[in-house]
């Protein structure tokens, strides 16, 4: 079995309901008196990301397919763009944009490995032919 892709047709999230948060990999001793110590847990992390995204009405028929038929309700891994980096030009030192031959820009590409979060997608916020959907995915390690 195929792992699945997000859809490409869908657009890039929100920028205000976006939010990424590293799990704590540590772990925490506490003691009688002084400051708590602290040790490495696991070496691998976790990301999760909070996602919003203003969808049309077919964008969220094709959303829906996606987590129910192709994810299985959210059950299975998915590969999605890490849209923070995703796109992006590349860029040297100095901070000018690389480019080809042909002086079109490189740009960054990122693709991660994700299963859905612990809460289903939630749709919400419908107004006239748009709706907002907030999910949230976690970045596999």
């Amino acid at each position: 079995m195929s792992i699945p892709t997000f859809p490409p047709e869908l657009p890039r999230p929100q920028v205000s309901g976006f939010r990424r948060q590293r799990s704590d990999p540590r772990r925490r001793r506490t003691f009688d008196a002084g400051p708590p110590k602290f040790a490495r847990r696991y070496s691998a992390v976790p990301v999760t990301f909070s996602l919003s995204m203003r969808l049309h009405a077919w964008q969220v028929a094709l959303f829906d397919r996606f987590y129910v038929e192709d994810c299985a309700d959210g059950s299975l891994p998915f590969y999605m763009p890490d849209y923070t980096v995703d796109g992006l030009p590349l860029l040297d030192e100095t901070g000018a944009a690389l480019t080809d031959e042909a002086g079109v820009p490189l740009l960054c590409s990122k693709i991660m490995l994700c299963l859905w979060g612990e809460t289903p997608p939630e749709f919400g916020d419908p107004k006239i032919t748009r709706q907002t959907v907030t999910f949230s995915v976690v970045e596999l390690p």
